[in-house]
């Protein structure tokens, strides 16, 4: 009966913490949009509306984006194997 509870106790904090790492890298990726999408207006009209030289919009939106496939990679994508390696190291130290 305690081991079933244990899992279950398990089982449900696993999905708790698996929400909140997907609404985290959700929330990054929004700001990413909205601020790309500001920087690429402001970009925008200083070149056409003040004859400014140059777009630099891009290299913010690259790296930036970078960021974001990285933040993606590392905790949604490879959740379960993280995941999986926590709970064996917190297992190891009992």
């Amino acid at each position: 009966m305690v081991n079933e509870e244990l899992e279950n106790y398990k089982e449900a904090r696993k999905t708790v913490e698996k929400d909140r790492v997907v609404r985290t890298f959700l929330v990054h990726l929004a700001v990413f949009i909205i601020g790309n999408i500001f920087l690429g207006v402001w970009n925008s009209l200083t070149y056409y509306v003040k004859g400014n030289e140059l777009l630099w919009f891009p290299i913010p939106l690259i790296f930036w984006g970078v960021g974001v496939l990285i933040h993606y990679t590392i905790s949604v994508a490879l959740f379960n194997e993280w995941w999986e390696r926590d709970e064996n190291v917190i297992q190891s130290r009992e």
